[in-house]
């Protein structure tokens, strides 16, 4: 990379820092780099993969309604809009759209990822 391109000087700055935000989907994913036969560096970001269906423990439930939004349930039972990935997550959905397209779907609220389902009394 040349340091003195302002541009390239940022993508290097920015593989020191996180580009996301503590809540987003892709916060613990990490940049890296591809390195071209050229000598190009191109950076690029890791990819995500979906939680496989079951991995999740669930929380509780939300059952859709007529122009329903996942942020607005996200908000409801996760306490934070931006956290509507992790409800696309937990209903195995590439698309969040897809979940409140339809009224009355249940919708599983599922903890996050590594975190186990706790015990029964």
């Amino acid at each position: 990379m040349n340091p003195t391109n302002p541009l390239e000087s940022l993508l290097q700055q920015s593989s020191r820092i996180n580009l996301f935000a503590e809540e987003s989907r892709y916060a613990q994913c990490q940049q890296v780099t591809y390195l071209r036969e050229d000598g190009k560096q191109i950076p690029y970001i890791e990819r995500r993969f979906l939680p496989k269906a079951g991995q999740l423990a669930p929380m509780t439930s939300h059952r859709t309604v007529q122009d329903d939004r996942l942020d607005l349930a996200a908000s409801e039972h996760l306490g934070n809009p931006l956290l509507f990935w992790r409800i696309a997550d937990a209903n195995n959905a590439m698309n969040p759209l897809d979940l409140t397209a339809e009224p009355d779907q249940l919708l599983s609220i599922a903890l996050p990822e590594g975190v186990p389902a706790p015990a029964r009394a």
